[in-house]
């Protein structure tokens, strides 16, 4: 379970845009990501390569995390 202060990291990680320095840091070296009707990505440096391809199309990311966090053991939900 993660602690509430690596929940806090994470969230000021993203919410600085280092999105892809976020998921460097705090993802399982197995994770995977899924786009809604797409095939799953899986792996950290997968996943850390499609989102700094990502970040280099946009102009401009803003990021803010929806309090509140929803935390029941290992599952985690932060809008």
């Amino acid at each position: 379970m993660p602690s509430h202060e690596t929940l806090e990291g994470f969230i000021t990680r993203v919410e600085q845009n280092a999105h892809a320095e976020a998921i460097e840091a705090f993802y399982a070296s197995n994770a995977s990501m899924q786009e809604n009707q797409s095939a799953p990505r899986t792996g950290r440096d997968t996943l850390v390569a499609n989102e700094r391809k990502t970040l280099a199309r946009a102009k401009s990311v803003q990021s803010k995390c929806v309090r509140p966090i929803f935390q029941n053991g290992n599952c985690v939900v932060i809008r």
